[in-house]
Parts: structure tokens; sequence; C-alpha cells
């Protein structure tokens, strides 16, 4: 099933009891603090925030869209008992055999139904919410759209930066050094000219994936929604810009960015993904504000960021699936999986292998700390034996703390891509340094059985598969009485151990 809009996902979380729908919250901090709250439970709804106050009623914002693995089946209309690791699967395989399937454009878009151009512009006609205590102002995008075309060619790019609101006809933006809307006012400051661009801050869960995961440069975003969707994805023509925007949007702005040396703003710090405040008070790009566009009784698509393990993007880490196709792109034998965890950002990268000779570790961690999924402010790869659970972060830990000699199997790889939102970064390189310079280094940890004296390594202490069969006979009542109890203990089924066969395999999740 593809989404037609942002109403039509959230009427089906509503008819699948996955939404909640909370009136009279303030837009200042109310929204953002019951979101978070909210989002903490590991099973929670997505909520719908009604009758704000200052606000007409209609007037909503919708969060937590897919912060479950539930809800982010649901977004790619997948089986809702999927497991994290099978959407991860399936996100991959449609990645691996992507024809791109070209928007279809429109003239006549709901969108549409209302257009403000001149003195009528005013951002504040929406709820937009202050997220956290300590954010200067209000921002319109953490879950938004942001398109632009290359300057130096026709290939539209579509992707997330956070936007603060400065006043009734002023956005500011915040770009991360390397990213691809970076890239392109790189070329255009270097002419003193402005880039056209429109923002879309109300559209369907699934798109949004497209926009706010790693996607190769020059393809569009567009193009991989229609795949990822089954149908082309609806597009209309601006009204002050000739760039395509999602027809079926709630609110979609049009203006222009000019060159940061001609104008720009303080904005900053926001509560950024990486769990701090980050990047500010410092003059920032703006967007100046020609037209704004939208539906009748609009919704914001917010999505705030919060601190691991709050999960707050999606429940389920994507950018590890080109991790583990680059892995497999690059001839790394016996690849078992790869996991991710952070909060978005790839704070720990664990690859697991089944080790076929000397060196496989190191191997298959240098590829996976250079790869697009990983590069981007990853701190720590770590690899890992084939009966290591690699999504659960308690097994990860263990093996680090059992197998891994710190002075033999730790690597520190240094100057790497980072960027100023990253908080390890000094203040003198964050706000003295032009942006592009930050780098920081990168640890590799080996947390494989050495493997020159695998088969001598331990033996692990856990019931067999052929034990926990006979108790399970034996003891099936207790077992399912206590099993979903708060304080059950955990009794996972070990994934087959050893180094023969061969493809992939999939951990039982415990």
């Amino acid at each position: 099933m593809a989404f037609e809009d942002l109403r039509h996902f959230i009427e089906e979380a509503r008819r699948i009891g996955e939404l909640e729908e909370i009136h009279g919250a303030h837009w200042d901090l109310e929204i953002g603090a019951l979101t978070e709250i909210i989002a903490e439970r590991r099973e929670h709804p997505a909520l719908l925030f009604d009758s704000i106050p200052d606000y007409p009623k209609g007037y909503r914002v919708f969060t937590n869209a897919m912060t479950t693995v539930r809800r982010t089946a649901l977004a790619l209309d997948l089986p809702l008992e999927s497991s994290a690791l099978e959407v991860l699967q399936h996100w991959r395989q449609k990645a691996q055999d992507f024809k791109p399937v070209a928007p279809e454009h429109v003239d006549d878009a709901p969108v549409k139904e209302h257009v403000l151009t001149g003195r009528d512009i005013n951002l504040f006609r929406f709820p937009t919410p202050k997220w956290h205590e300590s954010d200067p102002g209000r921002y319109l995008g953490t879950a938004d759209a942001v398109v632009m075309r290359d300057p130096d060619g026709q290939w539209v790019n579509v992707a997330t930066y956070r936007m603060v609101v400065h006043d009734e006809q002023t956005l500011g933006l915040w770009i991360s050094p390397g990213k691809h809307g970076y890239l392109f006012l790189q070329k255009l400051a270097a002419r003193g000219e402005s880039l056209p661009v429109a923002v879309s801050f109300g559209h369907d869960p699934t798109f949004w994936l497209t926009c706010a995961t790693f996607y190769p440069y020059q393809a569009s975003e567009y193009e991989l929604a229609g795949w990822i969707r089954g149908k082309p994805m609806q597009v209309t023509r601006g009204v002050v810009t000739d760039l395509p925007i999602p027809a079926t949007s709630e609110i979609v702005v049009e203006g222009e960015i000019p060159p940061k040396a001609v104008e720009s703003r303080v904005e900053g710090p926001f509560g950024e993904f990486t769990g701090y405040y980050s990047v500010g008070p410092h003059p920032q790009l703006i967007m100046k504000v020609k037209s704004i566009l939208h539906r009748s009784d609009p919704i914001i698509f917010g999505a705030p960021p919060f601190k691991f393990p709050t999960v707050w993007f999606a429940a389920v880490p994507f950018n590890a699936g080109e991790t583990w196709d680059a892995l497999n792109k690059a001839g790394v034998p016996d690849v078992r999986g790869v996991w991710q965890f952070g909060s978005w950002y790839p704070m720990l990268t664990v690859v697991s292998i089944r080790q076929r000779y000397a060196g496989h570790a190191k191997q298959a961690a240098l590829v996976a700390m250079g790869s697009k999924g990983t590069a981007y402010m990853g701190r720590f790869v770590v690899v890992v034996d084939e009966d290591i659970d690699y999504t659960n972060l308690e097994d990860v830990i263990w093996a680090i703390t059992t197998r891994c000699d710190p002075i033999h199997q730790v690597d520190i790889i240094k100057e790497c891509w980072s960027s100023p939102i990253d908080p390890i970064v000094s203040p003198h390189m964050r706000f003295e340094m032009p942006h592009g310079t930050q780098s920081t280094s990168r640890m590799i940890i080996n947390a494989c059985k050495p493997y020159a004296w695998y088969d001598q390594f331990p033996k692990t202490n856990i019931a067999s598969q052929e034990v926990r069969a006979r108790i399970a006979a034996q003891w099936g009542g207790l077992l399912a009485r206590l099993k979903g109890a708060e304080q059950s203990p955990r009794i996972p089924t070990p994934p087959a151990r050893g180094r023969s066969g061969g493809g992939e395999s999939v951990p039982t999740m415990g």
C-alpha cells in the first residue's frame, strides 16, 4: 500500500490502534516533552496534537511516526509483526534491486488549496513547537524535505535539515559539511548567487525515509520514493520556483538561500540527534520565504531528536543496510549481518562475520568504517563472530569485554569525516575553523575470537539448543506464563556456531 499523504498514514495508524490524540498541549515545550516521555516506552503510539493554544482547532502536529518497529513496518507496507531485522532486510533488498521510478507531475495538487505570497506570508500561522528547553526558538523543520536543484545540472536532491522560524518571512537552516545541499551552496557561494529552494513540512513517513537516509550523489529521492512505494510519487511545480514539490504535502514554503557571506542570522544551539545541544549560537544560513502553500487544517510532521536510546527517527537502523551492502560489494566474505546503535547516526556499528582467514575481521572493519552508512560521524566499528547476536547491545558488549585484547585488537584511525554537531569537536574547531575542516578519530574493535587459536577458545557456558528444547517441552507452561513478564529471564535460542556453512544467518531475538 502506497500512502497518498500524511493523513492516509495517520488514519492507518489509527485503524491498527497505533495512534493517540492529545488535545490542549501547548506548543511551548509541552508537545516536545510529551513526545519524548511517551517515546521512552518501548511500545508506544504515534501522537496527533490538536486544539493547540493560540491556534485554530485542526491545525495539528504529528510525532512519533516510526519510533516503533510496528509502525516502521506499516510505513513500508510489511507485515505488522515483522522484526526489526526483517524490516532492514526488506529495505536492503529494495535498495539492491533499485529501478528509478520517475515522479508524476500534476497541476491540481492538494498542497495548493491555500497559496500565500507577499504580505500574507506569516510562518507563525502554524503551531510550530519549541521542542527542547534550551532551543533558541521554534523549529518547523525536524522531519522536513528540503528540495534543491544542482546548480550545474538538473539533478533534484531532497534531504532533511533542521530549520528554525526566525520571523514571519525568514527561516534559518543548518546543513552539515559534506551533505549534498552543502555542496550545492558551496558552488553558488563562489559565484555570489542565491539558491532556489522549497521545503515540505508534512509528507508521508515513507517519503521521509528516503530523505533522511544516505542516498548516492546525483540520484533523486523522488525516484527512490517511487520505487519503495511501488508507484510514482506525485509532484507539482512551485508557484515562485520551478522546483517539484510533493503534491499532497500539508505545508510547503518556497524561497531562496543567499550566500552566507551575503546574509546570515544567529541560530542554535538545538537539541540534536547526538543527545546534546550542539552548533550555536553562531551565524548560519537563512531562507527568505516567498510563498507558503498549505492544505486546509494543515499538519506539521515533527521528529524532534532525543538522547539515545529513545527513538526519534525510526526503530530500524536503515543506514546499517548501506554498510552491509558496501561490505558485500567490496567482496568481504561471509558477512552475517550489520547493525547500528545510536540516535540515527552510527555511534556504534557492529559487523558480524564468520571468520575465514587471518585479517578477515580487520578487513571488514575498515570497509565498514569508510562506507556511506557509517562514515558520517561514526565513532566505533566492532566486528563480532557469528555466534553473537549483533542486534543485541548486551551481547556485543559481552563479546568486546571477553574476546578483545585492546593492545592487539583495537586500532585508531585519525582525521575522519565529522561535523560541527559532533559533541566531541572542540569549540575552537566548531566555531573558529571553516566548516568542512572538522574531523575526528575512529576506533575499530576486533571482538572476534583470535583466529590463530579460534578452535581452542573457551566454550560458551550457555545451554545448548537440545537442552533448551527438552526444557521447553517439560516446562512449557511455566515458560509461557513467565514470557512477557517484566522481570522474566531472557531465554534466547543461540545461533549456530562454527566455521562451516555459508549464506546469511538471522539471529534469534531474545
